[in-house]
């Protein structure tokens, strides 16, 4: 008879300790014990505190950052440079529009055209004799301005300053007799028609150190001082 090859097997070797990964052992009657202790010493995580045998705790805050020594002072440093710098921008186009910009005429005044290539000849006579009373590094510009139809505007545009003396030998107050007003910084002077001109006359000035404006109006009837006035700003901001 042939031998039995179906024998049972024998019995299995004792099962290994698997230690750490097998978990603590289970209380007599099978209850599980979901507040015991951890393999490192505290309470296990289902217990409210940490695996590693304390509760966790938030980090600390990190303390503020003391200002380093020294930038205080480079602040200070760097206010001052901007300082200078605009300083130097500012001032260096101060100098330039009071001793060297040429005055400017503007092509329109208050909506008038300049009046180009009739009436060079007397224009170049006002204003030869304009310089004459003005220091050697002055200059003057004017400019004429009308509609056409009877009115217009004469602007003076200066840059210098008087000779040395100017004024000293007793000049007549030339404003003597017109009438006087201030409009937007303008200061303004008004005479009626004449009855031998028959033209009425109001002119406004406005100036600062060495540069200044002078817009007169004329028409049949003296101009509105605030209206020149306001030629007189148009012409100032143009400078």
């Amino acid at each position: 008879m042939a031998a039995n090859t179906d024998e049972p097997v024998g019995p299995v070797g004792p099962v290994p300790d698997l230690g750490f990964f097998a978990g603590p052992a289970a209380p007599p009657g099978g209850a599980s014990r979901p507040g015991g202790t951890s393999q490192f010493g505290g309470t296990s995580q289902f217990g409210g505190t940490s695996q590693f045998g304390g509760p966790i705790s938030a980090p600390p805050a990190p303390a503020p950052a003391a200002p380093r020594p020294g930038s205080t002072a480079k602040v200070a440093a760097a206010a001052v440079a901007v300082l200078l710098l605009v300083v130097a921008v500012f001032g260096g186009r101060f100098a330039w529009h009071q001793f060297m910009s040429d005055p400017v005429l503007p092509d329109t005044l208050l909506g008038m055209p300049r009046l180009v290539g009739s009436m060079e000849t007397e224009l170049r006579g006002m204003q030869e004799g304009m310089l004459d009373e003005l220091s050697a590094d002055s200059d003057a510009a004017l400019g004429l301005y009308t509609d056409g139809q009877g009115s217009g505007y004469l602007l003076m545009a200066l840059r210098g300053g008087e000779k040395p003396g100017f004024g000293d030998d007793g000049e007549v107050d030339w404003t003597a007799g017109w009438a006087e007003s201030t409009h937007d910084g303008a200061r303004c002077y008004t005479q009626g028609a004449q009855s031998g001109a028959g033209v009425g006359v109001t002119f406004c000035m406005r100036g600062f150190f060495r540069r200044a404006v002078v817009v007169m109006g004329f028409g049949l009837a003296a101009p509105d001082p605030a209206t020149v006035a306001r030629g007189t700003d148009e012409a100032w901001r143009a400078q």
